[in-house]
Parts: C-alpha cells; sequence; structure tokens
C-alpha cells in the first residue's frame, strides 16, 4: 500500500510498541501509536513531522515491507545506524556518544540529556504537567543544569571527583564539564564520556528512586557507589 518503510528514526523505531504495524493500519489510528516511555519536545516534534508526511504521501495499491534507508542492502542493522548517526549533519555533534562504548539505553539517555530533552520538572511543566517543580535533593527548582551539575548533592559529587583529579573548581553545566574534565585530566580522553554518564546516570537513577519509590539519597556517596 505504498512505497516501502524506511526506518526514520531510530530512537522512536526503538521506543515504538507497535513496530508490526501496517500503515494502513496507523492511518486508521490517526497515528495514534503506543511508545514505551513519555516522548520528550524534540522527539515528539519528530514524531509529528513523520505522522505528517506519512498523511501527506499519495499512496498507491502495494503490499507494505519495512527497508532501511541507510544500508546498501536495505536492511535494518544496529551497525548501520550508529554509522548514520556518526556521520551525517548535526550527529556530528554527538560522535562521542554514538561510538563509546557504552549500552543503547546509555546512550540515548546522554543524547537526549545533551539536546536538553530529560524529563526533568522544568520539562515537564513546560509539557503542562502539574506537580511540585522542585528537586528532590533541596528546595530549588529542577532543572538539567541544576539536578546533574548545581544542586548541593551533585556538587558533592563533581568535588568528590575533582578532589580524585586535583581540581580545584567544578562545572556547572555539560559545556563547562567538557573544559573541565580536559584541563584536570589533560591524558584521559577515552574516559571523559564515559565518566560524564555514569554520573549522570546513578544521579538520574537515585532522582527517580526519590520520586517514584520515596527512596530518598542520604549521602552523596550513595550516587558515587551506584
Amino acid at each position: 500500500m505504498g512505497k516501502p518503510i524506511c526506518i526514520e528514526h531510530l530512537v522512536l523505531y526503538d521506543l515504538c510498541e507497535n513496530k508490526l504495524i501496517t500503515v494502513q493500519e496507523m492511518l486508521t489510528r490517526n497515528g495514534r501509536l503506543n511508545f514505551s516511555r513519555w516522548l520528550p519536545p524534540s522527539l515528539f516534534e519528530d514524531w509529528m513531522r513523520i505522522v505528517e508526511m506519512t498523511f501527506s504521501f499519495n499512496f498507491e495499491a502495494r503490499d507494505d515491507f519495512v527497508s532501511c534507508s541507510w544500508s546498501r542492502k536495505k536492511i535494518f542493522t544496529t551497525k548501520c545506524v550508529y554509522n548514520h548517526l556518526s556521520s551525517a549533519g548535526e550527529n556530528n555533534n554527538f560522535n562521542h556518544i554514538w561510538k563509546s562504548k557504552l549500552s543503547y539505553k546509555i546512550k540515548i539517555f546522554t543524547w537526549l540529556l545533551e539536546k536538553g530533552d530529560i524529563l526533568t520538572k522544568d520539562n515537564m511543566i513546560r509539557r503542562k504537567w502539574i506537580g511540585d517543580p522542585s528537586c528532590k535533593f533541596c528546595d530549588q527548582l529542577e532543572s538539567i543544569d541544576h539536578l546533574f551539575f548545581q544542586c548541593p548533592v551533585a556538587k558533592c559529587v563533581c568535588a568528590m571527583i575533582g578532589q580524585c583529579l586535583g581540581a580545584n573548581n567544578i562545572p556547572r553545566d555539560c559545556r563547562q564539564y567538557k573544559l573541565w574534565i580536559k584541563k584536570w585530566l589533560p591524558d584521559g580522553q577515552n574516559v571523559y564520556h564515559f565518566g560524564f554518564a555514569a554520573v549522570c546516570w546513578a544521579i538520574w537513577k537515585c532522582r527517580n528512586k526519590a520520586v517514584f519509590d520515596a527512596k530518598l539519597t542520604w549521602h552523596p556517596a550513595e550516587i558515587l557507589l551506584h
């Protein structure tokens, strides 16, 4: 029922719970598919673009089949997608993420983090969420920069790491982190993103335990141990 259906967006494809749905079924549902998590703004906009493109396509009476436009054989593989993400357009800015030796979910997490799309409470409020906007570790407004760098708990974690590196300061956001780690660990390029991902993921997991399970972190060292 139309041209081959290409995998246009790796992240959306991975999160979608209706991977085998046909275009006809999607049109019947008016584009209402199920995803395994709430889409942050940038992914939601990408999904709306795909829905709009689908509804505006001039379909023919042919059967659907799946192909991947990033592969010469038109077959979807993780390798071809990572190669595309590592070399195409704006994704050059995220080379350090896609080529890192991290699990797929951590790569997506840090990608969203660096794009400013992690669902911290300030981003949720922008999406009409109604709830307490304060950080679970302190009483300040929760934002990406606050949660991962400026909150007293995050500052303590950075200070403990900095002490091991001989640093006399700590970063206040993602951009400063990149300059900070290069200064205090000049020969450690292979662990720059790994360390960033490990610390931010640990903070995020502890934050989520506090938000959803009411399990508070009593000492910043718990995050380092995590």
